[in-house]
């Protein structure tokens, strides 16, 4: 039986308006703003009034988040989400508690608490770990440079854990993002070229394969024919299915709403529980509304590469 909860769902957080049909679905939490690190109340929430009101039960719960720890710390959230089969898309950059995520937990503080998230997980399966975005930034001296010096630390750590996939994508600049005049905050953000998209891949699969890392494109059609790259299905049905205690079979549709608008996206379907809410990452290259330190802050923070003195 669903718990009842004393404090009534916010209500930024709204539920698609269709009316869906019975079987099972797989819930999104969320692609829109970050739930599990800084909203576990209104997660937990959200999930138990899913079911309630659409009268669908839920097949796997799909997780995106920066900051993992209330999976298993926050009491209310870890009990909720034992009900589910779980999915976990880590988010882990190397750019952590930097001028580009300046809130994000750096990722050596992430990295230690790997084990008692994927003792929750009991399956290294369950949990994907995104390198995305890659940001591309123009130094003073009008060089590139990219936070895919990152991924060979990473890729190494992870491949510690057990963890053998890596889902990533290179950061494009969006309008909004150029509207936050970001270069007052010394950030100068760039749309690296085709050219260096490639080399950078190549680096990576130089690193990924010995370690046995098998490199997941996100919505990337440049690198869709790139060998040793594969499309990635971030919500995978046959994964899902696979890893369900009863191998009740997910929906293997392609998600229309996120075709529609990315036609290189190749997920299947699901239904996101978020909202697009500012979020207290600030991460300054996020599509959402960020809640981005304002310059004098931002400055604070270091940049993730050394400063010229």
């Amino acid at each position: 039986m669903m718990l009842e909860r004393r404090s009534s769902f916010p209500k930024q957080l709204r539920f698609p308006g269709e009316e869906f049909q019975p079987g099972s679905i797989v819930v999104s939490a969320s692609r829109r703003t970050e739930l599990v690190g800084l909203r576990p109340e209104w997660l937990v929430n959200a999930l138990q009034r899913f079911e309630r009101r659409y009268k669908r039960e839920i097949h796997s719960v799909v997780l995106w988040t920066k900051d993992p720890t209330n999976i298993y710390e926050n009491k209310e959230l870890r009990e909720e989400l034992s009900k589910y089969n779980l999915l976990v898309h880590f988010t882990l950059t190397g750019l952590g508690g930097t001028r580009i995520e300046p809130t994000v937990p750096e990722p050596e503080v992430l990295l230690q608490r790997m084990p008692r998230l994927l003792a929750f997980l009991e399956d290294s399966r369950r949990l994907r770990w995104r390198f995305d975005p890659i940001v591309t930034l123009e130094k003073e001296d009008k060089t590139h440079w990219s936070s895919s010096v990152y991924f060979e630390s990473l890729a190494q750590q992870m491949a510690q854990y057990g963890i053998d996939n890596c889902y990533f994508s290179f950061c494009s600049m969006y309008p909004k993002i150029a509207a936050r005049k970001l270069e007052r905050s010394g950030i100068k953000m760039i749309t690296p070229s085709a050219g260096e998209q490639l080399e950078v891949v190549e680096q990576m699969k130089n690193i990924a394969a010995p370690l046995g890392t098998t490199l997941y494109s996100c919505v990337q059609p440049l690198l869709e024919n790139v060998s040793g790259i594969t499309p990635a299905k971030c919500i995978d049905a046959e994964l899902l299915t696979e890893l369900h205690p009863e191998k009740l079979p997910a929906d293997n549709s392609r998600d229309k709403t996120q075709s529609k608008y990315r036609e290189a996206c190749y997920c299947t379907e699901s239904r996101d529980i978020g909202a697009y809410l500012p979020c207290g990452h600030g991460c300054v290259y996020c599509y959402a509304e960020a809640a981005v330190p304002i310059p004098s802050k931002l400055t604070q923070k270091p940049m993730p590469y050394p400063l010229s003195p």
